[in-house]
């Protein structure tokens, strides 16, 4: 009879262990599906981050973007090569989307690296910080608890140490950045190393074959307008410096007009005043004759009367 119940006992035990075991590996199997499912929400969140900063920056890379305009200066005046242009353009746009992918995967994991040497730092300082001050106000965490009277043991402090430890409250290192704050610990697993956020690249920036195509097709219609807008940009600026030349041109032209009147105008004042001296040598000369012709008159004159006169006393 007592056998019995042991049995009975050991049964009972093994059913509840056998019922703890299947409860374990159910609860296992939730937790692990939880995580995966998890996992893949915060990968989807990531790839829908991703693909926000890959649209964003499809918008502004050809705003700065070298088309290497002297290949194409030809399209200035010829609008008949356009379609070799789109052509050259649809062979670049692969080469444009995958550049674009690498500079957004560099920048997060710069970025990472950033935060992980500032972490670093940070914990650092921190050691630097507890060693400074000697723990005198915090007890390791393997000694708490463990005994009743160990305050009671240590010694107080004396005024060289306050001193001491007044310095290294003042030396305390700043602290981190909002985000930053929930991975003080450099050993935290809740932050993605760099490391590990670029082996995960090739999940995280897997694009689908529909949205790729959708995308290089926006990108070579965007990369053509904003091309033809630099193109017309440049056309205006060589219409500028046309425009600009042409006025020097004719300024110039109105400034030799203005010097060939004036010449004009100083020749004919100069013959002016040749031919005002002309006539006055002219007077001058005719009036010169006339004073000779008139000492003449009255030489003459005086030679008749000295005659008579003359002529008188010998009578």
């Amino acid at each position: 009879m007592q056998l019995a119940t042991e049995d009975a006992g050991v049964d009972q035990d093994v059913v509840q262990i056998q019922s703890l075991e299947a409860e374990i590996f159910q609860l296992r199997s939730e937790y692990a599906y939880v995580l995966s499912t998890n996992s893949e929400l915060k990968i989807n969140q990531e790839k829908l981050l991703i693909a926000q900063r890959r649209k964003t920056r499809i918008l502004v890379y050809y705003d700065h973007y070298n088309y290497w305009y002297e290949r194409h200066e030809h399209l200035l005046h010829d609008h008949a090569c356009e379609p070799s242009l789109q052509l050259q353009i649809h062979k670049e746009i692969d080469e444009d989307y995958k550049h674009i992918l690498a500079s957004l995967l560099n920048e997060e994991v710069k970025k990472l690296e950033r935060e992980e040497m500032l972490i670093t730092a940070y914990d650092d300082e921190e050691d630097e910080y507890d060693a400074s001050t000697g723990n005198a106000f915090a007890t390791p965490a393997c000694e708490r608890g463990t005994s009743s009277y160990a305050s009671e043991e240590l010694d107080h402090p004396t005024e060289h140490e306050i001193e001491g430890q007044n310095d290294a409250l003042s030396s305390k290192p700043p602290p981190l950045p909002p985000h930053l704050t929930a991975f003080a610990s450099s050993k935290s697993s809740q932050r993605r190393t760099s490391v590990e956020y670029r082996n995960q690249s090739s999940v995280l920036y897997a694009v689908d074959p529909v949205e790729e195509r959708t995308e290089k097709q926006w990108m070579a219609q965007l990369k053509h307008r904003k091309f033809m807008i630099h193109m017309n940009g440049e056309k205006f600026h060589q219409l500028q410096l046309q425009r600009i030349e042409l006025e020097r041109r004719i300024q110039e032209f109105k400034t030799q007009n203005e010097i060939e009147q004036k010449l004009k105008t100083l020749c004919g004042l100069r013959q002016d005043i040749h031919g005002c001296i002309q006539e006055r040598m002219q007077y001058v000369q005719h009036v010169n004759v006339e004073l000779n012709s008139m000492r003449n008159a009255i030489a003459k004159l005086m030679q008749k009367r000295v005659q008579r006169i003359h002529s008188k006393a010998v009578s």
